[in-house]
């Protein structure tokens, strides 16, 4: 069967960028300003879509001018502890990250910057000036800007260059040949048109894997999914890259916290991040031991005296402020909820939520280079979707979608098209549509919502090895039973069952990755291995997929190298 008879349209481009967060357009216009022919995949609106458009463009994490480059490789060197992004490089994650990716992170940051005032966003503060400002404590890599055109800025950007953007468009799975990439499959959820895009290169910008665990306070079916989160981030880059033959690193470790209860002021109130915060049990009685950790919440709860209270009334006005300006800045839709609730942090006490993951960490993800390159070749990986390091956010995504995109576009040249198998192609379509018009089946929220029951209840922080193969089980059996079972009733769904095809994926590789960890920390217990609770990891996990299976190694992950050290 030739592939006009496969697919609705063929689309041939030097290098396919997928996802249109931040990862993407930066990856996406740099390497087109180099001569590149690009084409951008979106599944939703470029001007509505990621995780920055649901509030995290209020920040950026970047060196000041006046802190030396030489300081941050010395405090890479030395194990963290003035910056936001390697205060975390401790005993335990050191040869989990590649430490070269946090000092390109903060080398070419100013680019990231230059990029977006250049395309009409504004990051200097009211006063005209860099607004160097922390959050929480006393680092000094947090620039304060007001991110609400983030994503309009983007777009526009977009629409000005020659990149074609296809919004509405998921990719499904990535075609290799030979082990080299050769382009993808993809589905217009508006029209159904079934798409075969040929290229080169591919960046994978698709965000960060969220979907497999419950939302911060409930799960929230119909039309709200993710009440309150990035109800996007259903991992498909990952599970992509994995099905293609990609790594990922360190997927055992979720980003997990404990935050306040009312109105999603989580964001401004995470309790590992702000140290002077009063902490009361239901009693009233002040909890003494500081920081207040997830040992002293579950002991207090443990003794019956919970739920844990914060209070942070005694700050200054000034900081109530602040807090508002961060929340109005990252969630202005919160700002009205917490009014209209009249929940004011002047004057009363917010319940500390139970601890439990949320996320795919900064440090999971797929494993990438220094500009963005896989294990894969032809395949880059940048922004939230990747794993290996300790920078994060806008700044992350930017950086190394300018890296990826530079390089693609640089090795075009070399690059040939691969040959795509039309086999690859006919078992994608036949994937895609097995949902379309069954009757009697499940449909796909009603999966999803299974598996996040799965991963919650036998794979949370405090985890063991009979309790993960037990929830390895019951996941395996509803995958089993329902994914051929899944019934859609339009185009819309038909991508949901994409989704749900991924995180099927992804939750049996975070499970078996957390089985095989036995060393506890970063925020996650092994009971059965209660002597390990304090032991270094040394090395990350890596996980690829040989004919069919999962397969997990280790592997220390590079140190700073030595020509970083004396700049």
């Amino acid at each position: 069967m030739s592939l006009e008879n496969i697919v609705d349209d063929v689309i041939e481009t030097d290098i396919l960028v997928i996802g249109g967060g931040v990862g993407g357009p930066f990856a996406a216009l740099f390497a087109s300003e180099q001569g590149a022919r690009v084409v951008l995949l979106e599944k939703a609106d470029v001007r509505r879509s990621g995780a920055t458009f649901v509030g995290i463009g209020d920040h950026h994490q970047l060196l000041p001018s006046d802190i030396p480059l030489a300081d941050v490789a010395e405090d890479i060197r030395m194990g963290g502890g003035k910056f936001i992004a390697i205060r975390d490089i401790t005993p335990v994650t050191r040869g989990l990250i590649d430490e070269n990716l946090v000092y390109f992170g903060y080398k070419d940051n100013w680019e990231v910057v230059r990029a977006f005032e250049k395309w009409g966003l504004n990051m200097k503060w009211d006063d005209g000036q860099y607004n160097f400002s922390p959050y929480y404590g006393i680092f000094p890599d947090n620039l304060r800007y007001h991110g609400r055109d983030i994503k309009r800025v983007i777009a526009e950007a977009l629409k000005r260059s020659p990149v074609t953007v296809l919004e509405r468009t998921i990719a499904v799975d990535l075609l290799t040949k030979e082990g080299v990439i050769a382009g993808a499959t993809a589905l217009n959820i508006r029209t159904g048109q079934f798409i075969l895009c040929k290229a080169k290169a591919i960046v994978l910008a698709t965000g960060v894997m969220l979907r497999i665990f419950n939302p911060h306070y409930m799960v929230s079916p119909g039309k709200f999914k993710m009440l309150y989160q990035y109800h996007a981030g259903s991992g498909d880059g990952m599970a992509m890259a994995l099905r293609a033959g990609a790594e990922l690193v360190n997927m055992e470790v979720s980003g997990v916290g404990m935050f306040v209860e009312d109105a999603r002021l989580a964001d401004a109130l995470p309790l590992g991040e702000t140290r002077a915060i009063n902490v009361y049990d239901a009693r009233g009685e002040k909890i003494e031991e500081e920081p207040f950790s997830v040992d002293t919440q579950l002991s207090v709860e443990g003794a019956g005296r919970g739920p844990c209270f914060a209070d942070v009334t005694p700050f200054p006005e000034e900081w109530h402020k602040a807090l508002e300006g961060h929340i109005e800045d990252s969630l202005p839709i919160l700002a009205k909820f917490a009014k209209e609730r009249g929940l004011d942090t002047r004057k009363g006490k917010f319940e500390v939520t139970d601890y439990r993951p949320q996320f795919n960490s900064i440090m999971a993800g797929v494993a990438m280079g220094e500009n963005g390159q896989t294990s894969l070749k032809g395949l880059y990986a940048v922004g939230d979707m990747t794993g290996g390091s300790t920078f994060t956010g806008v700044a992350n995504a930017g950086v190394f979608g300018i890296r990826a995109g530079k390089d693609a576009a640089d090795n075009i040249s070399k690059m040939s098209q691969a040959a795509v198998d039309e086999n690859q192609v006919a078992a994608s379509r036949e994937m895609v549509f097995a949902p379309k018009g069954k009757k009697g089946g499940v449909e796909p929220l009603e999966v999803e919502v299974k598996i996040r029951h799965i991963v919650e209840r036998y794979c949370g922080p405090q985890r063991s090895e009979g309790s993960i193969d037990q929830g390895l089980w019951r996941l395996r059996a509803v995958r089993d039973k329902f994914l051929p079972e899944l019934m859609v009733r339009d185009n819309h769904e038909l991508m949901s069952a994409q989704e749900v095809r991924n995180l099927l994926l992804l939750a049996e590789v975070y499970m078996l990755c957390a089985r095989q960890r036995k060393e506890g920390g970063l925020r996650t217990w092994r009971l059965d291995y209660p002597d390990k609770a304090n032991d270094p990891w040394h090395e990350a996990s890596i996980c690829r997929l040989q004919e069919g299976e999962i397969r997990i190694t280790r592997r220390r992950m590079p140190q700073l190298r030595g020509e970083f050290r004396s700049k």
